[in-house]
């Protein structure tokens, strides 16, 4: 009897045992991991959620852990116990793969990572990471960007109680980002993608005449952009090209059927990927 009451007492000793830590996000997409690569000390935690509409799971390259199935919505927790590196996959989506950077404890580092990797212009997106090896609140984080053919700027935040810092952001080109504590760099440097914005009007529906205007930092004119327009099938098809002018802009018009839904289709650039308008519904 004094065994069994020994092996019944153990577990709540550990589970007792220090403050709790915060665990690690990872988001399982459509695409796969976000983000790819965490880092975290020795006896912290990863949690994965599965936001994708399939069945998930996860399952390190060495053995060192796997998950069960994950349904759509659910979530699965990993602590690691010791320092090294753990890559792992998806057992359902073997392509996507994914890294877990464990570091002895104590040794302090930085992390940051973004909650979207495209936007538009004028869209803002949100970076995120933690401080760890230090104590945690209000430890100055040093935001650097890095913009496409543009200068660096660096901007400072603070961690909170649980060492996580945040700072939302919109940049205008192509942008690198990374983090810095102290001497110490963010091994990850995401890099958020932006697309021009691109404005579409009907000046006059019955005639088929348009207005289109490119929106960056850089100037699009004498580019040549697609009008399309969107078949029963779901299909986007092109109804002509025009060239924009002073400004980025131009007035042009096109042949469309009664109703229609149309918009423009901007080429990438330098700094920017592909763009488009809204859809715009004409009706003549």
């Amino acid at each position: 009897m004094r065994k069994l009451l020994l092996l019944t007492l153990v577990p709540l000793a550990l589970a007792f045992a220090g403050p709790a830590v915060a665990a690690t996000p990872v988001t399982i997409t459509t695409n796969g991991f976000e983000p790819a690569q965490v880092s975290v000390g020795a006896g912290d935690e990863v949690t994965w959620k599965n936001t994708d509409t399939a069945r998930r799971q996860l399952v390190a390259d060495g053995g060192a852990f796997s998950s069960p199935s994950l349904a759509p919505g659910e979530s699965w927790t990993f602590r690691f116990p010791s320092a090294g590196t753990f890559t792992y996959h998806d057992g359902l989506k073997t392509t996507q793969k994914g890294t877990v950077t464990v570091r002895r404890t104590g040794v302090r580092s930085v992390t940051i990572a973004s909650t979207q990797r495209q936007i538009t212009l004028g869209s803002s997106v949100e970076l995120s990471g933690n401080v760890t090896g230090a104590p945690r609140a209000g430890q100055q984080v040093v935001v650097v960007a890095k913009p496409y053919q543009g200068t660096e700027t660096r901007t400072a935040v603070t961690t909170d109680s649980d060492g996580t810092w945040s700072l939302r952001v919109r940049p205008r080109i192509r942008t690198e980002y990374a983090a810095e504590s102290g001497n110490i760099v963010s091994t990850q440097s995401p890099i958020v993608y932006v697309r021009p914005a691109v404005a579409l009007r009907v000046l006059n529906a019955r005639l088929g005449r348009f207005y289109t205007k490119v929106t960056a930092l850089r100037s699009y004119r004498g580019k040549r952009v697609t009008i399309q327009r969107l078949t029963a099938s779901g299909t986007w098809v092109k109804v002509r090209r025009v060239r924009l002018a002073a400004g980025s802009a131009a007035r042009f018009t096109a042949r469309l059927p009664r109703t229609a839904r149309v918009r423009v289709l901007v080429p990438s650039a330098p700094g920017y990927l592909q763009g488009f308008s809204r859809t715009a519904l004409v009706r003549r």
